[in-house]
């Protein structure tokens, strides 16, 4: 088969309904052979839990790949049930289809038809099991009883959808007549990361595309321009909302919610409406944007027109009124009276693209990808586009604003995709991974419920329930009908029996008011992808619920909006993340909404997803956190200041749900009225605290009898106070409202006050969640770095914001039973710079679990971890050692067990030894620290201008005695120094550097850089000088150990020491030992520490941990004999004597006598060392 019959033979499957002949000439030329083996399930060979949805099973062959067995199905739906209702449910009836139905017989897999009768479109999906293996008590292999879990990946297809993304994924093995195709082709050919990563490049073109456009509209038009700028609007944000606005629609219009004739019921409009609207189908115009979308989003879709059942006359059909903000022009820019007259070519044009496709503009490119508006979840995925990949898209151009567009683009026309994934992170923008986002959820979801329930429900049934209840709930529901059938004496016995504990069922209620009263925050909301998964969370787990509560209004699309309305709230930096955040959250509510009749409008999410700076309360040197000066304040003053915010709560709950655009303006008004009020209310007494000083300065110098005199003081001291306090004070004063009203971005946040409902109620949230931004903050302006020093008492000088973020959660923002649950970089475990980080959660035993992920979760390779905190204390931690994320290893701790290691937190390869480390952690050993300095080695601040090659030292005749030996970390090995012709120009402040005029020179060359690198601002040493030179005294020191430092935590052989004894200088690769006295055991030390047990300890026990100064120095030395300290003194030089003369000798014998000595000492039984030398292999 030739490609163009290829893609014939696609198109008429996938672009027509469901045609049983078709799609069988269609699969059997995909696999090129199948074993034609047919029949029908129907009627009682369907299950009793799936006979109300499913009308007939039927086979049509099988195929096997030489390995592997699948199925080909075609499963036909009963006529009430449509494609997008009851997806677990079809994907939980192929699971159990394959799980064992036909003989006991398990199959890998299934393609199949779903289809729904009198629908034009139908789901091709391959289905693949997860099947999970356990041996018997006899030996044999067998698959684990539970409810296993099937995969379900899925093409929506037929007559209203486009099969270009088909194509690209079965064209070449359509074509390939020679060879059938393996399971592992076949699941690769379902791949949405393809389809993703190409949608994802053809959006972000569009966007440059539409930025570039819109700039040329502002260059040109000086009215565009004037209004853009009074109205604080930029081409970046607007590029950026146009086209989430453009994309919302081409959901919407998944529904058939566009262009319904009038008098018709909703889901009757046009799937191709943006396309017709475009080909002038529903109206003449001269300017695609000006006269047709600016219409349909600023009026059309703004305005509730319920009283004319929703007809639009300009486009003569009816379009829904959606509400919501995302239809509110940006920056309320006026479009009724400016003229944006982007090129009608910027959305529709017949350019032929480089592969093959005709048009690239904005609706050619949409037009070729299928649109769902159902989000995935890890075990359903669509070959399609949906809101979660939209919301993707958008975090990847998250980091890009008005401010460093430039630099994109420069970063852009680069063409290495490495430096776009650096300029991401270096703002701090990563995209969690949705299996990601929903094990955070769950947990933080398990967490929430354990506490609020109180012991009522056993732990191991809320785990089941939140977990695996969506797989089980049809299960379940027949179960509960069979288990009546018998209590009414209907039949005498069933097999069924419930999967959820009873606890569940006997408490259904009480869990659905839990979860219906949940609260839930992410401070840095990005795209919402945490919002959304917990919101998805709560909705099928209230769904589960549904079985043993009888309510009518128990229905996913009431739950959702619940759950938007009451539980969930977000907070962003970014005005554009905010926007996407809610688009989100209405398309999750839309998907659901199946009211032909009368589809709800949105609700307005301004004031549940907000712009703002997290992490600030403070406002030109004001601090506007709610609480601390009122509690100071007179009662009067605190009583007027809680009846504000009592009715600005009523109006933001009146503003939520209202959908006249002239009441929704007023109400917004009244918000932001009362907003200014409480502020100023706060502003008014620092004000009188202000004017308090004022008058105090009169009476300090009423003792002073000269009155020239008096009045000079009096009026400097007045100058210098308003300057202080006065002048920001009338700022703020000023500019509070502009920021308030939403004119500027908003640089702080006052969660008390905008949230103030939640901390009324409950004290703060019950679940703070998300993935904070991983930005150091030496990337923030010397303000906020000063405010942050102040306010947050874990930041430290070298600090990624994220940190912040828990103090601020655990501190302000959770209630006293509340979970906090952040992905952050793995740093946070031993890093200094979060030392009081982590004092902060293990003294206090608020850190319930980690699960440490490695480095393969983002584009970045940022190694990153989970943290699960939860107040009250906890006495046990959980550490989840996740590199293999479907196989994790699992232990547990004491609140207290990283204590001794001075809560540096570090996990294992395995879950035993812990007898081991607590030998060697035993309170008889010493530390190092107790004998020896332990250090980085030198720091130079730029190698290339202090490690001048021997050429360039001959040329420019640098002095001598300024130069020095050193090493790098791969200069030397175990027992072996390698490289001993590098050498260091050292100069520190001791150095007169005038009498060395050709260093001097030499280093003139480098003067801008010194003074002008990132560690010139840290430096407190003249710009010659070396950024750390450490202590001269020290390095000089012999002997002396060194190790590597920083060694990849992955590797086998973790430490690496030797002795210097010819006064090598050490870089910062380097950690440097140095005995604080001669009697020092320099070589039984260095003996230790190249043992297999220290080995062991950081390879398996500190997993995590990269070898450095802080963390080595408190590593335990057995306290030896004076005999043994020298025997093994003795081994070690005699070890470093063979290796100088041969490098390559074998010294096992030598270092397997030393490894037994080190046992001894450490108290280790015969089995400990097994599993030490068991799980340590010494070689990389």
């Amino acid at each position: 088969m030739d490609k163009k019959q290829a893609q014939k033979i696609i198109k008429d499957t996938f672009e027509s309904p469901f045609d049983k002949n078709r799609f069988t000439v269609f699969i059997k030329n995909l696999l090129n052979k199948i074993e034609v083996s047919t029949f029908i399930y129907k009627g009682n060979f369907i299950p009793y839990a799936y006979r109300p949805y499913i009308k007939t099973l039927e086979r049509i062959g099988k195929f096997f790949d030489g390995e592997n067995e699948i199925d080909i199905l075609i499963v036909t739906l009963k006529k009430d049930v449509s494609l997008e209702r009851a997806r677990t449910m079809q994907r939980n009836f192929i699971a159990w289809y394959l799980n064992g139905s036909r003989g006991g017989k398990l199959k890998d897999g299934a393609l199949v038809a779903f289809v729904s009768p009198e629908q034009e479109d139908w789901r091709f999906s391959f289905i693949k099991m997860d099947y999970i293996f356990e041996q018997n008590k006899s030996g044999q292999t067998k698959v684990k009883q539970d409810f296993t879990p099937a995969r379900r990946w899925s093409f929506l297809v037929g007559s209203n959808e486009k099969s270009h993304t088909a194509q690209s994924r079965f064209i070449d093995i359509l074509t390939n007549d020679k060879q059938s195709p393996t399971l592992k082709e076949i699941e690769e050919a379902f791949n949405i990361e393809t389809v993703t990563k190409e949608f994802f490049r053809e959006y972000r073109n569009l966007f440059l595309r539409t930025k570039e456009e819109l700039d040329k509209v502002v260059t040109n038009n000086p009215r565009v321009k004037a209004d853009f700028e009074v109205k604080n609007v930029d081409t970046v944000n607007f590029a950026k909302k146009l086209l989430g606005q453009i994309v919302f629609l081409y959901f919407l219009q998944k529904k058939g919610w566009f262009g319904v004739p009038k008098d018709k019921d909703w889901g009757n409009g046009s799937k191709q409406f943006l396309i017709e609207l475009f080909m002038k189908k529903y109206g003449d115009y001269n300017n695609f944007f000006n006269d047709i979308l600016e219409p349909l989003f600023y009026d059309a879709l703004r305005n509730d027109r319920s009283h004319d059942d929703h007809y639009y006359s300009r486009f003569d059909c009816k379009i829904p009124f959606l509400n919501g903000g995302l239809f509110d022009p940006i920056g309320n820019y006026d479009w009724i009276n400016t003229e944006i007259n982007l090129p009608d070519e910027l959305f529709y044009n017949n350019n032929k693209t480089k592969e093959g496709d005709i048009g690239d503009g904005i609706l050619n490119v949409f037009e070729r990808f299928n649109f769902t508006v159902k989000e995935d979840e890890p075990l359903e995925r669509e070959v399609a586009i949906d809101p979660e990949l939209l919301g993707k898209a958008y975090e990847k151009f998250n980091a890009i604003r008005p401010d460093n567009f430039d630099e994109y683009m420069k970063v852009l026309k680069s063409g290495n995709t490495g430096e776009e994934n650096k300029f991401n992170k270096k703002f701090g923008v990563y995209y969690t991974p949705r299996e990601i986002v929903h094990y955070m959820c769950k947990q933080s979801l398990i967490y929430y419920l354990t506490c609020e329930l109180d012991g009522k429900v056993e732990k191991e049934a809320i785990e089941a329930f939140v977990n695996i209840g969506e797989n089980v709930s049809e299960y379940d529901a027949a179960a509960l009908i069979k288990e009546e059938l018998v209590n009414k004496g209907a039949q005498k016995s069933t097999k069924f029996k419930p999967a959820l504990l009873r606890s569940i069922r006997d408490n259904a209620e009480l869990i659905d008011q839990k979860l219906s009263d949940i609260t839930v925050c992410d401070p840095a909301v990005g795209s919402g992808a945490f919002p959304v998964g917990m919101m998805n969370e709560i909705v099928k787990a209230r769904n589960v619920l549904s079985n043993f509560l009888q309510d009518k209004d128990r229905h996913p699309y009431n739950f959702k909006r619940r759950c938007i309305e009451h539980s969930l709230y977000g907070v962003d930096i970014d005005p554009g993340a905010v926007e996407i955040a809610k688009l989100r959250l209405w398309l999750s509510l839309v998907v659901d909404e199946d009211d032909i009749k009368n589809i709800k409008p949105l609700p307005n999410l301004d004031f549940r997803i907000m712009q703002g700076d997290s992490l600030v309360s403070e406002f030109l040197g004001i601090d506007f956190d709610l609480g601390t000066e009122i509690k100071k304040s007179n009662m009067l003053f605190k009583d007027e200041v809680d009846q504000l915010i009592e009715n600005f709560q009523q109006t933001k709950n009146r503003y939520l749900n209202e959908s006249s655009v002239s009441r929704k303006s007023e109400l917004r008004d009244e918000v932001h009225d009362l907003m200014i009020k409480i502020i100023n209310s706060n502003l008014s007494i620092k004000k009188s605290n202000y004017e308090r000083r004022l008058k105090n300065v009169e009476i300090k110098y009423s003792g002073i009898h000269n009155e020239k005199q008096r009045n000079e003081l009096v009026k400097n001291e007045r100058e210098m106070i308003k300057e202080k306090y006065g002048s920001k004070i009338e700022k703020a004063e000023k500019s509070i409202k502009e920021f308030v009203s939403g004119g500027q971005v908003i640089p702080f946040f006052l969660w008390k006050l905008y949230f103030s409902e939640v901390f009324h109620n409950k004290g703060g949230f019950d679940v703070v969640i998300g993935n904070p931004p991983y930005l150091n903050v030496e990337l923030v302006s010397k303000e906020q770095k000063k405010y942050f020093a102040r306010k947050y008492k874990t930041f430290y000088k070298r600090y990624d914001v994220f940190g912040l973020f828990f103090e601020l959660s655990l501190e302000s923002l959770v209630n006293n039973r509340g979970c906090v649950t952040f992905i952050v970089p793995q740093q946070i475990f031993n890093n200094l710079s979060y030392k009081k980080l982590r004092d902060l959660m293990l003294n206090n035993r608020w850190l319930k679990e980690v699960l440490y992920l490695g480095d393969k979760i983002f584009e970045a390779n940022n190694d990153v971890c989970i943290l699960f905190l939860k107040k009250p204390c906890t006495d046990r931690i959980k550490l989840v050692n996740a590199l293999d994320f479907k196989k994790p290893i699992i232990t547990e701790v004491a609140a207290d067990h990283f204590n001794k290691y001075g809560n540096v937190i570090s996990f294992s390869h395995d879950s035993g030894g812990e007898a081991i480390i607590n030998k060697i952690f035993s309170d008889k050993h010493e530390r190092i620290k107790e004998r020896y300095d332990v250090f980085q080695g030198i720091v130079t601040g730029n190698n290339e201008a202090f490690l001048p090659t021997e050429e360039q030292i001959s040329k420019t005749r640098i002095e001598q005695d300024l130069l020095h030996p050193v090493l790098l970390g791969r200069d030397f090995e175990k027992w072996l120094i390698r490289n001993t012709e590098r050498r260091i120009l050292y100069i520190n402040e001791d150095v007169n550097i005038n009498k060395y005029p050709n260093a001097l020179q030499w280093l003139k060359g480098f003067e801008y850089e010194l003074k002008n690198s990132r560690s010139a601002a840290e430096r407190a040493t003249s710009w010659y000088c070396l950024h750390r030179p450490r202590v001269k005294k020290q390095l000089d020191r012999v002997p002396k150990i060194l190790i590597q430092r920083t060694r990849n935590p992955r590797l086998k052989e973790r430490v690496i020491a030797m002795v210097d004894e010819k006064g090598f200088y050490g870089m910062e690769s380097i950690i440097i030992i140095v005995p604080r006295d001669n009697n020092a055991d320099i070589y039984y030390l260095l003996a230790v520490l190249n043992s297999s047990i220290i080995n062991y300890l950081y390879a398996t026990k500190f997993l995590n941990v990269a070898i450095k100064a802080e963390y080595l120095k408190d590593t335990p030395i057995p306290k030896a004999s004076d005999s043994d300290k020298k025997k093994a003194a003795g081994l070690v030089r005699k070890i470093l004597d063979i290796r100088s003369e041969n490098p390559l000798a074998d010294i096992t014998g030598l270092e397997r006598e030393l490894d037994k000595m080190v046992y001894r000492f450490y108290g280790l039984t015969p089995e400990e060392i097994m599993i030490v030398e068991g799980r340590s292999d010494n070689s990389n």
